[in-house]
């Protein structure tokens, strides 16, 4: 049996340029489990993926042959991680009463909001 290899963050980065591109070209979809409180952002198509920690209750989901980050889920989305970002809020405002209704795969259709998830997304990943 052939040992994992850690992914390595710093790659992932370089190659990661383009995501703000990619989430205006491809789209983005929101959906929201209230069972596990788990919100998973998936960029483009849902598609196999490895998922990695990236900050405390976020993980990024990378694709194995081309570590591009296909999605980010979030933990504790309701009860942790929206209470304690302002941003997020502002930035989701107009989905999270759609995610608190119990809806699922919202696609985000509005350039500015696929925009402001791009600008989001790539700050998140180059710390």
């Amino acid at each position: 049996m052939e040992a994992v290899k850690p992914l390595d963050a710093e790659e992932i980065n370089r190659i990661n340029f383009d995501i703000s591109d990619r989430i205006m070209t491809e789209g983005v979809t929101l959906d929201y489990n209230p069972e596990a409180d788990l919100l998973t952002i998936t960029i483009g198509e849902s598609r196999h993926a490895i998922t990695e920690p990236l900050l405390d209750d976020v993980m990024y989901r990378v694709d194995p042959d081309t570590l591009k980050i296909v999605g980010v889920e979030i933990v504790a989305f309701f009860s942790d991680f929206v209470r304690r970002n302002k941003v997020v809020r502002k930035l989701l405002k107009g989905y999270l009463e759609m995610m608190r209704e119990g809806k699922r795969d919202i696609i985000v259709t509005e350039m500015k909001d696929r925009k402001m998830l791009g600008e989001v997304l790539t700050s998140s990943f180059s710390t």
